[in-house]
């Protein structure tokens, strides 16, 4: 019987970690449950090679290069995805007073979190964690994403199951509309929309809104990130996001991927996701094992000087 369970890491392992850096333990007891609900969700479905697959790309930037290296890469993803894509993320943002700390942890901590988190969950038996998530979960939000968002999980599906190189795959028509934009924003509209300040969140900050708005109006045909976790950590606002673009039948672009709905090319190999904007500037100019479109639309961004600070560019193509 492997004695390995998902509470064992939470009361064990996570919480020895979080104590030791005099989290509160009212935060602790909050990070503890986002991460259950992130677990229990995930592990639902954990058994479908093709939802596994398809959700890993979203984190295997990150993933691919954290250590230990000895640890399967499905078990790293496994914990990028459910530990380090959670709301222990507030105590490495400028929100970390939401967690009542009085400083903001080091950003390089985490490293430690999810190097236990890795070692631990190597040892479980993951028939049986999905066995008790199966049982248990009261919260299936991973399982609700495939429907809320089906161009993006069709998307994340071929990059994730297909080995070819670019893919090729039938246009996947909605059954509804998406939108969620206001009804009116425009780009004199920054003030009138909060900016978000921790990467958790599911909010649309100003720099967001603008860029969906430009792509509502057609001004704009493709946006760019440096990875998927530039423009979130939260699975939720990732998927809208990359939905409504694909929707319009724009292009969504980071350093890595070049994705529309019908045709998508990758990098290979992929780069790790930058830490910050100095390292998403050195990846923005580096086009070694980009394909022909992914090669051509970072030229076109480069040679129209769409650059900012923020690392996020919106351009016609």
């Amino acid at each position: 019987m492997n004695n390995y369970t998902i509470q064992g890491y939470l009361d064990d392992v996570l919480y020895s970690d979080l104590i030791v850096k005099e989290v509160p333990g009212n935060s602790i007891s909050r990070i503890q449950q986002d991460i259950k609900n992130n677990m229990l969700s995930f592990l639902c479905h954990y058994d479908s090679i093709e939802f596994r697959k398809a959700f890993f790309v979203l984190v295997e930037e990150q993933s691919s290069f954290y250590e230990p290296f000895d640890v399967p890469l499905n078990i790293r993803s496994f914990v990028v995805t459910t530990v380090r894509n959670s709301i222990i993320e507030y105590l490495f943002s400028v929100n970390y007073h939401e967690m009542e700390m009085d400083n903001r942890m080091d950003e390089s901590y985490v490293k430690v979190v999810l190097m236990h988190a890795c070692e631990y969950f190597n040892k479980c038996d993951f028939s049986l964690l999905c066995s008790e998530a199966k049982q248990t979960c009261t919260n299936d939000f991973y399982g609700d994403l495939p429907k809320k968002y089906p161009l993006a999980y069709a998307a994340l599906v071929k990059i994730g199951c297909k080995k070819n190189n670019p893919i090729r795959y039938t246009k996947v028509m909605p059954d509804t509309t998406f939108s969620f934009l206001p009804v009116q924003i425009g780009t004199d509209d920054k003030q009138f929309v909060s900016k978000i300040k921790n990467g958790i969140s599911n909010e649309m900050d100003a720099d967001d809104l603008i860029f969906l708005r430009h792509i509502e109006l057609e001004e704009m045909a493709c946006v760019y990130f440096d990875c998927f976790k530039m423009l979130s950590r939260n699975v939720d606002k990732v998927m809208k996001f990359l939905e409504f673009i694909l929707q319009k039948d724009a292009v969504f672009v980071t350093s890595n991927y070049y994705i529309t709905n019908g045709y998508i090319e990758k990098r290979l190999p992929i780069l790790q996701a930058a830490h910050n904007f100095d390292e998403a500037n050195r990846k923005f100019l580096n086009h070694d094992g980009l394909l022909q479109q992914h090669r051509s639309v970072l030229d076109s961004i480069q040679m129209n000087n769409f650059a900012s600070t923020t690392g996020n560019f919106s351009m016609k193509i």
